[in-house]
């Protein structure tokens, strides 16, 4: 159970940001934000240091706080803000252009993105937690990273081509690709509720 949550939210997670540069370097006319290849770095790089600031500030005090399933499906669920501003900004684009209500859209983007990392914290627990004694630890992690290895390597692949597919035919307006990853957040969330709300530990 623990291996498969950990595999879900690394899907989950890896398709928003496969999307994410394709999103921000397309032409507005055709739904992205027609940014310079130097801006989306700059916007990604601000994202990774304020992941790594939030995660040490946040993390074990949400866990302690509110448990670890619940702190794990937060994780999961910080994706669908996260998918849902894609349009909007888009919107925002079209209107407003590249001014201050897109970059303040964008970085609301980026602080909805920084829940996303405390799923893996949780999820580790639980996998660690899930080993039946220390000399299976190594097993239980291994099976746990092939599962992830499997999804970080469909994963870009499936986001990239429903994005340009989306683009291309103008499904749902061009947004199929938001309303597919809406959806597999929700499968995801709902593989979590399976989690036990205490640990194995906890529970003895």
């Amino acid at each position: 159970m623990a291996s498969g949550n950990y595999a879900s939210l690394a899907a989950v997670e890896i398709t928003f940001r496969s999307i994410q540069p394709l999103f921000y370097s397309t032409p507005i006319r055709l739904g992205g934000l027609g940014l310079s290849t130097a801006k989306i770095g700059n916007v990604l790089a601000v994202s990774s240091v304020l992941n790594g600031l939030f995660q040490a500030i946040v993390f074990a005090r949400m866990n302690e706080r509110f448990g670890s399933k619940k702190t794990f499906m937060f994780g999961v669920a910080s994706t669908i803000p996260c998918i849902v501003m894609f349009p909007l900004l888009n919107f925002i684009a079209q209107h407003k252009g590249h001014g201050n209500f897109l970059w303040a859209g964008l970085g609301l983007q980026i602080l909805f993105s920084l829940g996303i990392g405390l799923g893996y914290g949780a999820i580790f627990i639980f996998i660690a937690k899930a080993s039946p004694n220390r000399e299976c630890i190594g097993a239980t992690n291994g099976i746990s990273q092939t599962s992830v290895s499997i999804m970080r390597a469909i994963g870009p692949a499936v986001a990239s081509s429903l994005f340009s597919l989306s683009i291309e035919k103008g499904i749902l307006g061009g947004h199929l690709v938001y309303y597919v990853l809406t959806t597999f957040v929700g499968i995801a969330l709902y593989i979590a509720s399976f989690l036990p709300h205490r640990l194995w530990d906890d529970m003895e």
